[in-house]
């Protein structure tokens, strides 16, 4: 392997290890939100309101790093020739419904969506890290 391929594979690597991160901290952030959310639902009052849409909120902005990371990561990989491996699916969270109608329902429906929300980031990850292994598998030589 000639030291450009394998400067392309660490950077690769780099890159996936960072989307891996990325991808924890908003699986956490979201965490967050939906146990916060849980405690809205059942009679957690203002407070409880005002902590879940601090964590939608980081949530969010994490979900947007997620993504940053996520793009170098498929940017990385077409340098070494291994496109179209990642796929994922961002929605955005559904903060602005909650803010407004605020209701067992659309509760509901918040704590499904973030649900999703974190099972897609669990298999992404799950893609990411994969991917990562099979690099430096391939680095090694194997």
């Amino acid at each position: 392997m000639n030291s450009y391929y394998s400067t392309e594979i660490d950077e690769a690597i780099v890159a996936g290890k960072r989307a891996i991160t990325a991808l924890d901290r908003a699986e956490s952030a979201l965490s967050g939100a939906r146990s916060f959310g849980i405690w809205d639902m059942f009679g957690g009052g203002f407070l409880s309101g005002m902590l879940k849409h601090s964590k939608m909120n980081e949530a969010q902005r994490e979900l947007e790093n997620a993504q940053r990371e996520l793009a170098r990561f498929k940017k990385e990989l077409a340098d070494v020739q291994m496109t179209g491996i990642i796929n994922i699916r961002f929605d955005g969270l559904v903060k602005f419904v909650d803010l407004f109608c605020d209701n067992v329902l659309i509760d509901m429906m918040v704590q499904s969506r973030i649900k999703d929300m974190q099972n897609n980031l669990k298999e992404t990850r799950r893609q990411v890290a994969d991917t990562v292994s099979r690099l430096e598998r391939y680095k090694m030589g194997g």
